[in-house]
């Protein structure tokens, strides 16, 4: 079974996505040197802290959901990130895969409408999350950006628009490498990211209150591969 959604009622007060690889080491050597051997996939760790529980309700809620993560369910663990790309949140903004893209591929082709794509942007295509490592091309010009939610300073020269303008084709390199194989035509977004995750410790988020009532307890997830 899978957990649909993280629970409305459940508010946390720091909630950071992680990238992570696994490596194997044969030793130091005398020089205090050590070759590492990295894998070339990656996995994706969430820390979610504090918790907040005030109530019966969020109790409840909690209680609920450490109960299904502990019987070894995953979840389509929303990811959030104030730093999405430029126009990324307006309902006119489009991505969609330009080409197929095989199993464990680390570079795709979107056709992007109404977003200013860059490296090191968050990206979700099905239920995956994938970082943009490298645009490897882009439009020939930069698009025009409505100044009020762009991180640059305001210019009086800059034409007024609503969003970010036209369609665009990108080739990205992205990681970790991709999770399935994946078809023309598939939507992605740089908004509402998700990651399938399971609970990374079994023993982890017990639900401790103080004076019975009050708790701010902490979940780690890794991704479910």
């Amino acid at each position: 079974m899978t957990i649909p959604t993280w629970p409305a009622a459940l508010k946390a007060r720091s909630w950071d996505a992680h990238l992570r690889n696994l490596s194997a080491s044969g030793g130091t050597s005398p020089t205090g040197r050590a070759q590492r051997v990295f894998g070339d996939g990656g996995f994706w760790e969430v820390r979610i802290g504090g918790i907040r529980i005030r109530n019966r309700g969020e109790a409840a809620a909690y209680r609920a959901l450490i109960a299904r993560l502990r019987a070894g369910e995953d979840i389509l663990l929303p990811v959030r990130d104030l730093y999405q790309p430029a126009g990324s949140r307006l309902e006119t903004a489009t991505v969609t895969l330009r080409v197929d893209a095989p199993l464990r591929s680390t570079q795709i082709a979107l056709t992007v409408a109404g977003v200013d794509v860059e490296a090191g942007h968050h990206m979700t295509l099905g239920d995956r999350l994938y970082l943009v490592s490298e645009v490897v091309s882009g439009p020939s010009t930069p698009p025009v950006l409505n100044q009020l939610i762009s991180d640059s300073p305001w210019s009086d020269a800059l034409p007024w628009s609503d969003a970010v303008s036209g369609a665009s084709a990108y080739t990205l390199k992205i990681l970790p490498p991709l999770r399935a194989d994946l078809f023309a035509g598939e939507p992605g977004r740089f908004d509402n990211l998700l990651v399938r995750c399971v609970l990374k410790d079994p023993f982890d988020g017990d639900l401790d209150l103080d004076l019975g009532r009050f708790g701010s307890p902490s979940l780690t997830f890794i991704e479910s591969l």
